[in-house]
């Protein structure tokens, strides 16, 4: 990435953040109509996710925002991986707690199988969280000949476990497993400096079945 200044102008209207479930379907804001919203998922006609919030002292979650329609789960986790590997080398004689992050979540449409712009990473402390801010916030992604700037804000939810309950009831039935939000344990934390992390799915997933005509005698 290569530095520029970006900012991101509110609109009068903003849309939560919500598991897609039962409860939803009777609520004309969140309601799941059609199987070509549940495919599309994400129904933002203004693009405002979420407010900008400030970083407080407590700040662990972060906002992605801006991010290449393209860029994959995958490209996220090494662009974190390769930010926590540099930082966690500058403090390896020093003092201070490593970078690492035990939660992802990069929302995709299902029927474009694009991402929507933004992401949610939770990392396991403030100084990690505020290293990536520092390091990425109006920073252009170098990816796809995009010009979008990267902002990165603190998230509405805060905490691992808090994100985790938040996305405990999402159904991505009509998508793939690798659409999913993910955890690691341990907490991944960049390249030779840990155990093998382990990742694991918050959700529900269950593939749709394909049925074939038989035939009886």
């Amino acid at each position: 990435m290569s530095s520029q200044a970006g900012s991101a102008r509110l609109g009068p209207r903003i849309l939560k953040w919500l598991p897609v479930n039962n409860k939803n379907k009777n609520k004309t804001s969140n309601a799941t109509v059609s199987d070509h919203n549940k495919l599309q998922r994400w129904k933002n006609s203004c693009k405002n996710y979420h407010q900008n919030l400030a970083f407080e002292n407590n700040t662990t979650s972060l906002m992605i925002k801006n991010i290449p329609n393209k860029y994959t789960r995958k490209m996220l986790m090494q662009t974190l991986d390769v930010h926590c590997d540099v930082e966690n080398k500058k403090i390896m004689n020093g003092s201070g707690n490593k970078s690492a992050y035990d939660f992802l979540y990069l929302p995709i449409d299902f029927r474009r199988r694009m991402n929507g712009g933004f992401a949610f990473v939770n990392f396991t402390n403030t100084e990690g969280a505020a290293r990536f801010r520092d390091a990425f916030n109006g920073k252009r992604w170098n990816v796809f000949e995009s010009s979008k700037v990267a902002q990165i804000s603190r998230a509405k939810i805060q905490g691992k476990e808090g994100l985790i309950n938040n996305c405990k009831d999402m159904d991505f039935s009509h998508g793939l497993k690798e659409d999913m939000p993910v955890i690691f344990a341990p907490p991944r934390e960049g390249f030779g400096h840990q155990l093998p992390s382990k990742m694991f799915t918050v959700g529900k997933y269950l593939p749709r079945r394909k049925y074939s005509r038989t035939t009886h005698a």
